[in-house]
């Protein structure tokens, strides 16, 4: 075990001055890069809305960062940082401190490098603050340049990849303390096998994220919403067990609610069903697809933030309906009812919208193949689930309806 090693060696004592010092160095080092991400994450390299009017050398020149970032800048972070978690074995470290350090001191030089090309690339990105997403923005013809995109690589790099690299450095430093390198006493409270522990399981979601930014770099508009959609079905599923559970007739154990909520249970329950079968069946398992799909939709960020965000919105809804069946103690229905309706026409809207852009900009996408239809199999299911939907919608409104006055 790795503990008991640091332990019978007593935090193996380094002879030569020169070595102890060289380690100092590496600690230093690793407290400038965290340093470095610290302050990469305070400041503001905030997302601007894409000039729809940019120029042909501002698209060339944003285009070749985003080829450089997801071909070279990422991919050589991700390689040195297998590198560097590599050579922090303190195994390894023990049996040959002096070239570890040396080759250490070498990989924090080209993470220092590769951090300031993707920071600077990020900051080339994204130059000025952002609009929010309330705001009309006319980049559909921007491609891979949408605001859609370019914020999404920005979210990744400031809240995934910089605060886990953060702890990478920061548990690398602290690892060649613990195993007593340095010049300098330092009394650790827990063994090298945990700092060695803490550094791998933070590594390994550096690279995680890591490779997600690539992905979503190279991923087509169609991949990332896919992505989307399906993470957040297990939602759906709560809320609906929950609208189950109060109906006495699947869950007799549970307290009986009044009558009139029962029936707007049942009424609710399809919309719930029909929710979590558009969300399934636009996900990534529901068109399944082997044929590559083109990159790129004619869908402004707008349109784009519309469909990232149905399944958090459809969340938010759920969770105001259920709010409001909970709370309901038989007064005040006429405010009820109106809550309630307002919750359910917002849904209604934003799934006929995400309908309407599925079928207008992505089912052309996908390609037909000698065996299957494709194309015509998907508008003939959306077509069909809008119509089932509809009817839900209209008849959950008609029983919320007499509910006020009831």
């Amino acid at each position: 075990m790795l503990g008991s090693t640091s332990q019978h060696t007593g935090h193996v004592a380094l002879s030569g001055v020169h070595l102890r010092q060289q380690a100092d160095v590496v600690i230093k080092r690793f407290t400038k890069l965290v340093d470095k991400c610290q302050s990469a994450r305070g400041n503001d390299f905030t997302l601007s809305a894409q000039n729809p009017t940019l120029s042909i050398d501002e698209a060339e020149l944003k285009k070749g960062l985003l080829l450089q970032l997801e071909s070279c800048f990422l991919p050589q972070l991700r390689q040195q940082l297998i590198t560097l978690l590599q050579l922090t074995n303190p195994y390894e470290l023990l049996e040959a401190a002096a070239s570890k350090l040396k080759l250490i001191l070498e990989i924090q030089a080209g993470l220092d490098l590769t951090l300031d090309q993707i920071l600077c690339a990020i900051d080339l990105l994204c130059p000025q603050p952002m609009q929010s997403k309330s705001d009309r923005i006319n980049d559909q013809h921007l491609k891979e340049l949408k605001r859609y995109r370019l914020h999404g690589l920005y979210s990744y790099i400031k809240n995934h990849i910089l605060p886990d690299i953060h702890e990478v450095f920061l548990d690398s430093g602290e690892l060649i303390r613990r195993l007593n390198f340095s010049t300098k006493t330092y009394k650790a409270k827990d063994d090298a096998a945990l700092a060695r522990k803490k550094l791998m399981e933070g590594g390994s979601s550096c690279l995680f994220w890591v490779q997600q930014t690539i992905n979503w770099i190279s991923a087509t508009e169609l991949d990332i919403s896919q992505g989307i959609t399906w993470e957040s079905n297990p939602k759906i599923e709560e809320h609906l067990k929950y609208l189950l559970s109060l109906d006495p007739t699947i869950n007799i154990q549970h307290k009986r609610p009044r009558g009139y909520v029962i029936k707007l249970v049942k009424s609710i329950v399809p919309v719930v069903k029909l929710s979590r079968l558009f969300l399934s069946k636009s996900s990534q398992r529901g068109m399944n697809r082997k044929p590559q799909v083109a990159p790129f939709t004619t869908m402004s960020s707008n349109q784009l933030d519309h469909i990232a965000d149905l399944a958090s919105e459809t969340d938010d809804q759920l969770v105001e309906i259920g709010t409001i069946l909970k709370e309901f103690d038989g007064s005040g229905r006429e405010r009820t009812s109106q809550k309630l309706a307002n919750a359910v026409e917002k849904l209604e809207t934003r799934f006929q919208t995400a309908c309407f852009l599925i079928l207008f900009h992505f089912v052309p996408l996908i390609p037909d193949t000698d065996d299957y239809p494709n194309q015509k199999y998907f508008k003939d299911w959306f077509a069909t689930w809008h119509t089932q939907f509809t009817i839900a919608i209209g008849n959950l409104l008609n029983q919320i309806k007499p509910f006020a006055y009831s």
